[in-house]
């Protein structure tokens, strides 16, 4: 037997919102007008926005820190794990500078931690600002 729940809104047991809503279990799902996605599995489980000329974080989600190892590459650590490095994929953007495209790519995948390298399009690491990388997989 199947039910459907029609309500505008839900809100946790102490009415103050969505914000304590979860959603258990890898076989979750949404629907978009006539598809259905799994829910667990469509979810960026880590980005940064990361500033490798002074190792901070503009911005992350599920990042622990960044270390800084050598001209144009550093290695994220993750907060929470992936199950598998080999699940794990990734895309990144840099911006255009006067030297060219400056390329954010992922050297290593780890479970645990990424390393990345900043070029330019040209060839050449570089320590640059405002490099964003986010990855999908299962998280442990």
């Amino acid at each position: 037997m199947t039910s459907q729940l029609n309500v505008d809104t839900i809100v946790d047991k102490a009415g103050s919102g969505g914000t304590n809503i979860k959603v258990k279990g890898s076989n979750s799902t949404y629907v978009d007008g006539t598809t259905t996605q799994n829910l667990t599995q469509g979810i960026v489980k880590t980005w940064w926005k990361y500033d490798i000329s002074d190792n901070t974080f503009d911005d992350s989600f599920n990042c622990a820190s960044g270390t800084d190892d050598g001209t144009g590459l550093y290695t994220i650590t993750m907060t929470n794990a992936f199950n598998s490095a080999d699940e794990i994929v990734g895309a990144g953007v840099g911006k255009t500078s006067s030297g060219g495209i400056r390329c954010p790519a992922i050297v290593s995948y780890g479970t645990t931690s990424i390393q990345n390298t900043i070029a330019y399009q040209n060839g050449g690491g570089i320590d640059a600002n405002d490099q964003a990388i986010h990855l999908c997989g299962s998280l442990a």
